[in-house]
């Protein structure tokens, strides 16, 4: 993780779609991680999230996973930021979205389409398209499914944004 100016800032907040490992999440459920230092969003469950180095991409795997690790959920960048923000001695909330549930198989040709930032490829989508056509209708479900997930993580972090002053206070 690239070294980042944390001045005056009184904690972090990282917020994004995870994979659902436990059978029980559906898309667009919100969780907090049980890691999180402070919760102001004690309205949502606190759960284990799983940060994993690799893509987690298949239901089998996931199940693995989930066998293996108890975690309700799987994320790539958790793990970093909860390292920084104990370094730096700041309070972390970690807020995810489920974008696909545990049974749900994500193409790994997808992440292949996007740059480090998430966004887009455009030649190299066109390319997947023109060998694969019929990964249209896996992508239309995923934007779909992304598109809840989104929209309820959303809604979650409006609660936070205007949760009260006195709580912001209250951070360890």
């Amino acid at each position: 993780m690239p070294r980042i100016d944390l001045a005056g800032v009184s904690a972090i907040v990282l917020a994004g779609l995870a994979g659902a490992l436990d059978p029980s999440l559906a898309v667009g459920d919100v969780i907090v991680d049980e890691r999180s230092t402070f919760d102001v969003l004690s309205n949502l469950p606190r759960r284990r999230i799983h940060t994993a180095k690799e893509m987690i991409c298949t239901a089998a795997d996931k199940a693995a996973l989930f066998r293996s690790t108890g975690a309700a959920a799987v994320d790539m960048e958790a793990d970093a930021v909860f390292a920084l923000a104990a370094e730096r001695k700041l309070p972390c909330l970690h807020v995810r979205a489920i974008s696909d549930a545990a049974d749900h198989a994500i193409d790994p040709a997808v992440f292949r389409l996007t740059d480090s930032s998430g966004n887009v490829r455009p030649t190299a989508l066109a390319l997947e398209l023109l060998r694969r056509p019929t990964l249209v209708a896996g992508l239309t479900r995923l934007r779909s499914r992304s598109k809840l997930a989104l929209r309820n993580l959303c809604d979650a972090l409006n609660q936070l944004g205007s949760a009260s002053e006195k709580n912001l206070n209250q951070l360890p």
